[in-house]
Parts: structure tokens; sequence; C-alpha cells
């Protein structure tokens, strides 16, 4: 009709009584005199919580920095390989010495050490704060008490602390491993399933999660362990032919980032002062990056699958695994893990089997 009102604006206002009793009804979001919700305030709530958590982590971290080089495991030689850009013993951990160098020469005080520590102490600040966002997003953002308690776990950890106090690669693996699991659970959504259409949002997503994957491998290889895991989830989100259709679009961004390890010989020509195996030769870069000789990596897997049963080790190492998570966590801490796990298995199975995959890989599964 020519005098109805115009979509968006409020109709005319008639008297007499209303055609609807808002007691009985109560209004709903949408209505014309219902405001829509701000999303920007929302976000700017989320930015403050999350920067006030790396902020109190970072104060706890700060507090708890080892003042010079410590003998905690490869720590001197990460600060020295930091300081001098140098490449360390495979698989030169690129990434963590590039990082580490820029904090080495941004931050003005302290010794090369001391900035070194500092490096890991901002990876484990944010770690703590991707530990509560992933919380966050499994939960759909209502929980926010459940995040910070999850975070508070893990920053008040005796063995995270201690390495987030010292030049070493675990705090990075951590804050990479929570992101990339964070990334997931984002680029899964079955609204952003890749399509034939080369450039929907699907693709983007998968393309950001690739290469995030390729850089985090320069930090530590131990984040390939998490790939089953997340190839799990998007096959139960998108099924196999959305995740077929994904695969052409992740690997050569996954190269991209993993083109990092191209620091390895091009600085080895240099001939720095720290110089492990020397990987600007071909057969010493391979070497290298398959962390051969080292006893950990391909070829601890490879000692284990030749010279033992993997029966006779399990059960001491998930015993051993097991006794260590409740010491860092405490038994409160162990009781919620799992009540949160069987809470997060009837709401949200994919994401259950994510989390819960990336876990066992990195931690009792991983000899």
């Amino acid at each position: 009709p020519r005098d109805a009102p115009v979509r968006g604006t409020d109709p005319v206002r008639r008297e007499g009584p209303p055609l609807v009793d808002p007691q009985r009804e109560p209004r709903r979001q949408g209505d014309p005199d219902e405001p829509p919700p701000d999303l920007n305030t929302n976000r700017g709530q989320s930015l403050t919580y999350n920067f006030s958590l790396g902020l109190g982590a970072f104060a706890l971290f700060l507090w708890g920095l080892a003042p010079s080089v410590s003998s905690v495991r490869d720590s001197g030689e990460m600060a020295t390989v930091a300081h001098v850009l140098g490449v360390a013993h495979p698989p030169g951990y690129p990434g963590w010495t590039l990082s580490g160098h820029l904090v080495s020469r941004w931050v003005p005080w302290g010794n090369p050490a001391y900035r070194a520590n500092l490096h890991s102490a901002l990876w484990a600040a944010l770690a703590v704060v991707l530990a509560a966002a992933l919380v966050a997003r499994v939960s759909g953002g209502k929980a926010r008490p459940y995040a910070w308690g999850a975070a508070a776990l893990l920053a008040l950890g005796p063995n995270f602390r201690l390495y987030a106090g010292v030049a070493e690669k675990y705090a990075p693996l951590a804050a990479w491993t929570l992101g990339l699991l964070w990334l997931t659970l984002w680029a899964g959504g079955e609204d952003a399933a890749p399509t034939r259409n080369a450039g929907d949002g699907g693709r983007k997503r998968v393309a950001l999660l690739a290469t995030a994957f390729g850089l985090g491998l320069g930090y530590h290889g131990q984040i390939a362990l998490v790939l089953p895991a997340v190839a799990a989830y998007l096959w139960m989100r998108w099924g196999a032919r959305a995740v077929g259709r994904a695969v052409p679009t992740a690997i050569p961004f996954a190269a991209l980032g993993f083109a990092v390890f191209l620091y390895l010989p091009c600085r080895s020509v240099g001939n720095p002062v720290v110089d492990w195996v020397n990987p600007e030769r071909w057969d010493a870069f391979l070497y290298s990056i398959q962390r051969k000789g080292s006893g950990t990596g391909l070829a601890k897997l490879d000692l284990v699958a030749a010279q033992t049963d993997w029966r006779e080790v399990a059960g001491p190492q998930l015993r051993a695994f097991g006794r260590a998570f409740v010491h860092e966590v405490t038994p409160l801490g162990a009781l919620a893990l799992v009540v949160g796990a069987g809470l997060l298995w009837r709401r949200d199975r994919a994401a259950s089997i994510l989390l819960g995959g990336a876990a066992l890989a990195l931690g009792p599964l991983f000899l």
C-alpha cells in the first residue's frame, strides 16, 4: 500500500490501545525500537580483557626472569645464537633465532642473555592470552571466568614459569600451538568451507592457517604433530570434498611459511660465530631440518622403532606424564580438565578431537 511505512523506519503510531501487550510478549532483538548490539564495544571489551591478562602474565614472568645465562637445557646456546644471529643446533630454529635477535637488539636494557630470556617471557604471556581465547572460543564466548581459570593454570604451572624465564624454545612452542588451534577453530566454521570460488573467504582462512603452520615449524618441529588433529577437525566440519579443495591452497602457503628455514643456508654462508653443521650445503641442510644425530625428532622415533617395542615404552611414558601433569596443574586443575573435556565432548565433538588429539600428540604420545 502507498501509505505503508518504509522499511527501516518507525511505523506511524496511531491513537488507541497497543495491538500487543508488552508484558505478555517482550521485545525481541531486532525490533524497530530495539537498538542492535554494539559489536565494536564487544570487541573493545575483549581486547581490554586480553591486554590486561597478557600484561599481568608478563609481569609474573618478568618477576621470575633469569638475570643472565641460565643452565637450563640449551638456554646458553640459544641466547648466544639470538645475539650473534647464528645457526642453532638441528633443526636450526630459524624463527626463534630471528625474533630473539629482534628482541635482543631492540630492548635497550639488560645484558644479551637477559634480553633472550625476555624474549621467552613475551611468548609465554602471549600463550596465556591464547589459552584464554581458545577456551572462550570453544565455549561460545560466554564463559570468561573459565577462560581466565585455564589461563591461570597455564601461567602458574612451575615448569611453564621456568621456561618462561629462560632462553628456550618451549614458551614459543606453547604460543604457536595454541595460536594454531585457535586459527583452526576460526577457519573451520561450517560457513567457511572452501568452495569452487577461488576468491572465497574459506580459502583465505586456509591460506592464513597454512602459513602460520609453516612459520611455527621454524620455532619447534613438534608443531607438526598437531597436523593429524587439525585435519580430523576440518574433515568433521567440512567433509572430505571441501578438505580436498583446501589442499591445493594449503600446500603452497605452508611452503611459504616454511621458507623461514632458508635463513639457515643464507646465514651459514657468512660463517657466523655459532654455525651448527654448516647448512649452506644441501646435504647438511637436510641433515639439520630432519634433526639427524640429535637424538630427538625423527631420529629419536627411528631409534624407538628399531630398538624397542612401543608396548614396553607406552605404559611408563603415560604414567610419568600423568604424574608430571598433575604436578603442573595441581589435582584440582587435573579434575577441572576431566570435567571440562567431558562437557566439551557433549557440546562439540569435533573441537574435542582437535584439542584432545593435539594434547595427546604433544604430551604423552610423543616418545
